[in-house]
């Protein structure tokens, strides 16, 4: 079981998907944002809990009666107790899972790390680090994201 976040976690995750769920539909972006207690399946027992995730119309519908086991856009929130995990392990298993897009969101630097899958591959193939006074570029969403929303 991992230990219970700090509340900037919790905070962080909050304007996150705020800000995604305007987007969506500010920019009529097709699909749909997952929070915590939605996972992505990784084998017949096993699953992957992101802070947050997304998936597009098209993906989503291959998982109508089946939990989803890959993801367009995964959110991962770093926390301390989980920084190396998240980075490491469970972000090899998400490019192992063929997601498209990661952000590892770093408060305490406040960076976010933009990871992309463009071949489909299990690998990442571009990755890309922004400070919180940027724009980033998702691929996914297909928008610019200025990263001052991250600003308490």
């Amino acid at each position: 079981m991992s230990p219970l976040p700090l509340p900037s976690h919790n905070r962080t995750i909050e304007k996150i998907d705020l800000f995604l769920r305007k987007q969506i539909i500010s920019e009529k972006i097709a699909g749909i944002v997952f929070r915590p207690r939605a996972g992505i399946q990784t084998g017949n027992n096993t699953w992957l809990e992101p802070d947050l995730f997304f998936l597009t119309s098209k993906t989503e519908s291959r998982f109508r009666t089946t939990n989803p086991t890959t993801a367009d856009l995964v959110v991962e929130v770093l926390s301390d107790s989980t920084r190396e995990y998240d980075k490491k392990t469970k972000a090899d298993t998400y490019a192992a899972l063929k997601v498209r897009e990661l952000w590892l969101v770093d408060i305490t630097s406040k960076t976010l790390e933009v990871r992309e899958n463009q071949s489909g591959t299990t690998s990442w193939s571009r990755n890309v680090l922004y400070t919180w006074d940027e724009t980033m570029e998702s691929p996914v969403l297909g928008i610019s994201v200025d990263l001052r929303f991250l600003e308490d």
